[in-house]
């Protein structure tokens, strides 16, 4: 959501679009990384992820 929010925010500030987007591509990375994830691997990352 923060990705698409930032998106959105630099869209319509773009003389701040540096500032806004200046961890969106750490942010996508992370996103890429959990996405490649087995569902053992993110029980791992989050282990209290099924009590919730």
């Amino acid at each position: 959501m923060s990705l698409i929010i930032a998106e959105w925010r630099s869209a319509r500030f773009p003389e701040n679009r540096d500032y806004i987007l200046r961890n969106h591509a750490t942010a996508w990375r992370g996103l890429q990384n959990i996405s490649d994830l087995t569902p053992a691997g993110l029980k791992r990352l989050v282990p209290n992820l099924s009590e919730a």
